[in-house]
């Protein structure tokens, strides 16, 4: 069909084929018309000429009709086409919102078609495709109407709206173990669950009797000075961000300032026989009126000429609570002396030393009958702290013995026969032994719970599994209201994040026990319910105990007010950033990515993950708004667990599912499955399905207590 002005189609079928001459359209206008087509459908068919094509130039319509294309291309051989009614949305700015709230915006298409939102501003705001708003942070949110049209209407033009999402004042926070001091204490708590949707600024202490002012600080613990000894106080903690201060904690028990005492140790006589190759052990009381926790308590051994001390020196490296007798000390007398360290407080006391005694005697040589010396019996007890010898753990190993390690109020390790042998199988020299308390240093992340290092050193190394069992007993003493029952024992990770250990709990001896076959950071307390702060979580859900492990260990939190949002999808770069955070937040060198902007919230995840080969990227773009696809997340928790070291092996065979994953994700879902992190069903694997968060909560869930333990 052709025509020397405009071409001009307004309803009914139209079918137009081209000749066969050097230019053959379908439909071609004159040269600088145009081609309206206004109603109808049609198809436009090219001739055989090779510059030829469905139509000379592009169909326009008019602000009702619009051309749409069913088959084939403009441009093309062929172009196959039907007019739909164009349509617009009418949508509102909806105005400044406060975080924390969950309102609904509506808009509406002349059409009368449904229209759905999306979110370019998740960090600050989400919606739900019905328009449901869930705010994340204080900023500026932007929010997008579609209408995506139907057999009839055409594609609706996109309307997006921005407004400003104000922060509120934010909630409580929890208070958490209160220290007595010298004329202060120390008062921890926990952030509030909720910011009000900016960055908290400070924390302000009340003081109850109000003997001092509010004492401000940025971060738990906050130490308020300047109070009575004697006098009982209790606290309460506020939390201040951009908004203005929010509701006061609950008050914290009462403690009582007092003076502090140095820790102090009475020493005990030396009894064991004084012969060359014997092994002798000091022994002492340790005490602290304050009720502080024995620390790394400090050790020498002296030589003198007599019992009165005449002429005593320190023996060179004799600094352990045993001490092997040497052929040096023949004729000469040995005393202990012990220096006692408080793990709080004020650390160290005076030090304090046993009497002389002696003389000691040479080893007694093979008599002329042939017969043999008899060594010492292996010494089978030492204190916290001590050492001993390669060559005792080799007479422990070969009688079948145990090494029991005794600190104070009860604390004690006992190692069987085969974690020593798998001890003296990594050192050839002596090893100490070491229980701290270490619960000042944790009580942020921590209020209320005992945290203790074990630790097995041998030279500047330090031996960490055994090979073997070790029975440990820690001490906790029960808080008011607090069960039998409740008492937990739990391995701290480096990461932070913590595994139940099962234990017994004595009440008369105030001894946590449990054993273990390596040696780390062990928390002691009570296992406090965890109180659900999200109203979309619910004890029925599928999901319950992953949002509970993740909300625990500060993974994920709300995304704005009490909402968990199990169904919003995961992006990328909110996964780099979850495992950067449990990396401890390394830093790193700038990215190559022309679609990570510097000062972006997640730009030095993505630079960390980038340079450790976690991720990849494609086209030199990482899209880190982008939906995460379950392959995309086994792949990226596989590159992790191989850049830790983790287990790789066990890899699941895929070829029963229909729907087999990219080939970049193949080794990454089969190593997936075969962890159990991923699981499928009859319907597949949904390899390339979105992850949600109630998704993204189980699989960490089962990657950290499975994998990263």
């Amino acid at each position: 069909m052709f025509s020397n002005g405009n071409i001009d189609i307004t309803g009914g079928n139209t079918l137009a084929i081209g000749g066969s001459g050097t230019i053959s359209f379908g439909l071609q206008a004159g040269a600088g018309k145009i081609i309206n087509i206004l109603g109808g459908s049609g198809v436009a068919v090219a001739g055989s000429a090779a510059t030829a094509g469905a139509l000379n130039t592009t169909p326009l319509g008019d602000a009702t009709h619009v051309p749409v294309l069913t088959g084939g291309a403009w441009a093309g051989k062929m172009a196959a086409w039907k007019v739909k009614t164009a349509q617009t949305i009418t949508f509102n700015n909806p105005g400044a919102q406060n975080y924390g709230t969950t309102p609904a915006l509506t808009a509406t298409a002349t059409s009368g078609l449904p229209v759905t939102f999306t979110s370019s501003t998740p960090l600050v705001a989400t919606i739900t495709s019905g328009g449901v708003l869930t705010f994340v942070s204080a900023g500026t949110a932007t929010i997008t109407a579609h209408q995506a049209g139907n057999d009839t209407y055409a594609a609706a033009p996109e309307i997006s709206r921005t407004f400003i999402v104000n922060a509120v004042t934010p909630g409580a926070p929890t208070i958490g173990t209160v220290t007595a001091g010298d004329e202060q204490a120390t008062v921890s708590f926990t952030a509030p669950a909720n910011n009000g949707g900016a960055a908290i600024t400070s924390y302000s202490v009340t003081v109850s009797p109000a003997d001092v002012p509010p004492v401000y600080g940025v971060s738990s613990p906050i130490v308020v000075t300047g109070l009575t000894n004697g006098q009982s106080y209790t606290f309460t903690v506020t939390a201040t961000n951009l908004a203005g201060t929010g509701p006061a904690s609950g008050v914290s028990s009462g403690v009582t300032p007092q003076e502090q005492a140095a820790p102090t140790a009475t020493v005990q006589a030396i009894t064991a026989a004084l012969q060359v190759g014997a092994t002798l052990t000091g022994h002492y009381t340790y005490s602290d009126e304050n009720g502080d926790l024995e620390g790394i308590s400090t050790y020498k051994w002296y030589r003198s000429d007599d019992a009165a001390g005449l002429n005593k020196t320190a023996i060179a490296g004799a600094t352990a609570i045993t001490y092997v007798l040497q052929s040096a000390d023949t004729g000469k007398y040995i005393s202990f002396e012990v220096t006692p360290v408080a793990a709080a407080g004020i650390a160290q006391g005076t030090s304090v030393e046993s009497v002389p005694v002696g003389a000691v005697v040479a080893a007694p040589a093979p008599s002329d009958g042939g017969g043999s010396y008899t060594p010492p019996a292996p010494v089978t007890e030492i204190k916290n702290g001590g050492s001993t010898t390669a060559a005792n753990l080799t007479a422990l190993v070969s009688g079948g013995k145990t090494l029991t390690v005794e600190a104070d109020k009860g604390a004690k390790l006992v190692f069987d026969t085969d974690a020593l042998k798998g001890i003296g199988g990594q050192t050839s020299g002596s090893i100490q032994v070491e229980m701290k308390d270490v619960s000042p240093a944790h009580q942020e992340a921590l209020p209320g719970k005992q945290v203790f290092s074990l630790t097995v050193s041998s030279g500047s190394g330090t031996i960490s599994n055994f090979g073997g069992a070790v029975t440990v007993s820690l001490p906790y003493e029960l808080k008011k209201g607090e069960s039998v029952d409740e008492v937990t024992v739990w391995h701290l990770a480096s990461d932070g994040t913590m595994t139940e250990i099962p234990c017994t709990y004595n009440p008369e001896t105030g001894l946590a026990t449990f054993t273990v076959t390596h040696f780390s950071l062990y928390v002691v307390g009570v296992d406090i319910p965890w109180s659900n702060p999200f109203t979309d979580v619910t004890k029925s859900d599928w999901f319950y105990g992953a949002v509970e492990f993740v909300s625990r260990n500060q993974l994920m939190q709300s995304t704005g007010g009490t909402a968990f949002g199990p169904g919003t999808v995961v992006t990328r770069a909110m996964l780099v950033t979850i495992l950067w955070r449990l990396e401890g937040a390394p830093t790193a060198q700038s990215g190559a990515f022309t679609d990570v902007r510097s000062g972006a919230w997640y730009a030095d995840a993505v630079a960390w993950a980038s340079g450790n080969g976690i991720v990849a990227g494609y086209d030199g773009k990482f899209s880190p708004e982008s939906d995460l696809t379950r392959e995309q997340l086994a792949a990226i928790l596989y590159r992790y667990a191989a850049h830790k070291g983790y287990e790789m092996s066990g890899l699941a065979d895929l070829s029963a599912y229909a729907d087999a994953p990219s080939d970049w994700a193949l080794e990454g879902m089969r190593w997936a499955v075969g962890q159990k992190l991923l699981q499928g069903s009859e319907a597949g694997l949904n390899p390339r399905g979105s992850a949600d968060r109630a998704q993204a909560a189980t699989i960490l869930q089962r990657f950290i207590e499975g994998i990263a333990k």
